[in-house]
This record gives C-alpha cells, sequence and structure tokens, in this order.
C-alpha cells in the first residue's frame, strides 16, 4: 500500500483541490458544533481537518499515505487505515470521509468503521462511476453508481441527507444529534 500512496499520490493530491469541504457541508446545515470532536478519515494534506479546527472543532485526521503523514509532521494529523481505524467506538460527534471508499475494494469494512468511531454523524463524498473523472484515477477500484453507494451506505447506517449523488450525510442508528 505504502508504494502505491507515496510521493508520486502525494504530488498529484496536492494538485487535487476538492474545495473547502466545511463550507460545503455548512452550506448544508450539516452540524459542526464548536467542541465537538472530529475526525477526517482521508485527510491528504489535511485542508479539511484545518477547516474544521478553525470553526472550533476539536479534529483529527488519519490518511493511508504514511509518505505524507510523516513529512507533513502536523500533530493533528496521522497515518490511519480506514479499514480498521485505531479509535474507540463512539470517539467522535462527526466522522468525515471524502473521496476515499472508492479507493478501497472492502468498502464494506470501511464504512462499518466510519459508523463504529462515530458517535452519530458521518459525512461521506464519494466518486460514482458515473462520474467523468472515475476512470481518471487509477486507484479507484469501487465502481458503484449513486444509487449503488446510497444502498451501501444505507446498510450501515441511516441516510439522512443526500446532495448531488456523491454526497451523503449519515446518522447512526440509535443516536440523534440537536
Amino acid at each position: 500500500m505504502d508504494a502505491v500512496f507515496g510521493e508520486a499520490y502525494a504530488a498529484e493530491l496536492a494538485r487535487h483541490n476538492s474545495g473547502d469541504i466545511p463550507a460545503r457541508m455548512w452550506m448544508q446545515d450539516i452540524p459542526m458544533e464548536p467542541g465537538w470532536h472530529a475526525l477526517e478519515v482521508g485527510c491528504g494534506y489535511g485542508r479539511c481537518v484545518e477547516g474544521l479546527r478553525a470553526r472550533g472543532l476539536d479534529a483529527i485526521g488519519v490518511d493511508v499515505n504514511r509518505w505524507l503523514i510523516e513529512r507533513l509532521a502536523k500533530p493533528y494529523l496521522r497515518w490511519g487505515d480506514v479499514c480498521h481505524l485505531d479509535f474507540l467506538a463512539n470517539s467522535f460527534d462527526l466522522v468525515v470521509c471524502t473521496d476515499v471508499l472508492e479507493h478501497v475494494a472492502e468498502y464494506d469494512v470501511a464504512i462499518a468503521e466510519l459508523v463504529r468511531v462515530s458517535r452519530g454523524l458521518i459525512y461521506v463524498e464519494v466518486t460514482t462511476s458515473t462520474n467523468r473523472n472515475y476512470a481518471l484515477d487509477v486507484t479507484h477500484c469501487t465502481a458503484l453508481d449513486p444509487d449503488g453507494w446510497r444502498a451501501v451506505l444505507m446498510a450501515h447506517a441511516e441516510v439522512i441527507g443526500a446532495w448531488g449523488g456523491w454526497r451523503f450525510l449519515l446518522q447512526k442508528r440509535g443516536t440523534a444529534w440537536h
């Protein structure tokens, strides 16, 4: 895995800008309360984590790209695998995972991990097989259309919001947010 997600992938990631994810979440009225514990899975350079921290959340990030995380040396970013998150169950008020699941063959395991570490809300963005950019990244290995992703996500949590067929807000079953 480290050979795939190393220096070359980090360089490509630096050119990719998916925009201000916390701002997109705010525009969809997704709660982000100051003081909440938040986790971004697949944090890359940490832009989303920094945006959450700027909004007053106690946010940290994990990424599978050990090469990048070691070089960034930011105390709130660390190495982590979406399929084996090193956190206790119910650790985070908000879990954010963007542009990750389409890179994971064991996406059901990954989604179960996102839900396990969440106390309530999980925000997911995925590249779908119907997206014109899907074929541009050779590390995409899960090809689901928007309905396929919705069905997979619904098997693990309640889908309480969906935008554009590739952005989803999930709520862990048995929880409620205010």
